[in-house]
């Protein structure tokens, strides 16, 4: 009940206070009791602290068979004065900053509520992030990566722009060394160059494109798409990505009609709104639909890999929402109510069912908070 509570109380914030800047840094620095102070709460806390104990205090380690990346091991080996907990509450302080710095650029102050709610009620963003310690440094530097590519302007000259794209890429490969997973955010550069063809097009086209990116998971032979995107995987080199083939191998495909209902309204509405959409929030929106193409195709583990791309819904989704609102007529708001409703409704049951419904789930310890300064000692 205490989670439920600071979530709470961090989407009301921003929602009704007059000050909506200031209500959003009162929303995260709610969210750091979570982010940066839990204790053994997460699944992976003790995989966490392994490869702490791996690069920093190796009489400590338990041999739990866990892989460390190259850069972060170093990072970790950099932070050893500040201690396990203090690199915790580092690691909060900075995704926090990162998310709070996207959504004052990119999001309207007066739904800057939506990207908090969306954020902790569909847990596999915000719950995820909080669970993995080593892959939620690589997404933000990603994210990071990606606030660098939005700086080229094509009014600029050509050598400056590919100085900016080759500071990009270069990051996106640093983070590589820190999760072998933060591969695939090298898909954002792809994304944001087709960008500029897929702006062209009519509403129609991007509608039909948006769908057919969509639903042609039925038609693929999904074994196969496996192995290729693995291979891949595997080309960098990585022996953790082993893990995942037989996790694939062992997983079917797990998604609720309702939740595949939900999305396909989701980038159905933001194809139809795509025109009116700014450059980035376009960008956010191809980002989601790709990262829902390869997220239906895999087990419920798997889909962490897309959170390098289905993150930037938490800032897409509230632009559509003004969109909406500011589009449709007051005698015609019952279909947008009824829209928002199924959002709230989706979220608000995806947190119930993986924090209280599922008593083996990953996020079940969130029921009964405990503090890093409820530990039993300070590591």
């Amino acid at each position: 009940m205490f989670v439920s509570i600071i979530i709470f109380f961090a989407v009301i914030f921003p929602l009704l206070m007059n000050n909506k800047k200031k209500g959003l840094i009162i929303s995260m620095c709610l969210l750091f009791i979570l982010f940066g102070l839990e204790y053994d709460i997460v699944v992976d806390w003790d995989y966490n602290l392994e490869r702490w104990n791996i690069a920093n205090n190796p009489s400590e380690v338990k041999n739990y068979g866990v892989n460390t990346d190259l850069l972060y091991q170093l990072i970790l080996k950099i932070f050893k004065p500040i201690t396990f907990y203090g690199w915790l509450m580092l690691s909060a302080i900075i995704e926090l900053y990162v998310i709070y710095k996207f959504t004052i650029k990119f999001v309207p102050p007066r739904y800057y509520w939506i990207t908090i709610f969306i954020l902790m009620m569909r847990v596999y963003w915000g719950f995820m992030i909080i669970n993995s310690n080593r892959q939620s440094i690589a997404l933000i530097l990603t994210m990071c990566s990606l606030l660098i590519l939005l700086k080229i302007s094509y009014s600029k000259p050509l050598k400056l722009q590919i100085k900016t794209l080759m500071l990009s890429i270069g990051l996106l490969i640093a983070c590589f060394f820190i999760h072998s997973s933060a591969a695939f955010a090298i898909l954002l550069i792809p994304i944001y160059f087709l960008l500029r063809i897929l702006g062209k097009l009519k509403t129609k086209y991007i509608v039909l494109i948006f769908n057919i990116i969509y639903f042609s998971r039925y038609f693929i032979n999904s074994e196969t798409l496996q192995g290729l995107i693995l291979g891949y995987w595997g080309s960098f080199g990585s022996e953790s990505y082993i893990g995942y083939i037989k996790e694939m191998e062992e997983m079917d495909f797990q998604n609720s009609f309702f939740e595949q209902f939900f999305n396909w309204i989701l980038i159905t509405t933001s194809a139809f709104c795509f025109k009116r959409m700014s450059k980035v929030c376009q960008l956010f929106s191809v980002c989601y639909v790709v990262s829902l193409f390869f997220q239906t195709l895999f087990g419920a583990n798997i889909q962490r890999v897309m959170i390098y791309l289905s993150i930037y819904a938490i800032f897409m989704i509230p632009n559509l929402v003004m969109i909406i609102n500011n589009t449709i007529k007051n005698s015609k708001k019952l279909i947008p109510y009824a829209l928002y409703g199924l959002m709230i409704g989706f979220c608000v049951m995806s947190y119930c069912k993986y924090v209280y419904w599922s008593p083996s789930g990953n996020y079940y310890k969130w029921k009964n908070y405990t503090s890093i300064f409820q530990a039993p000692t300070w590591k």
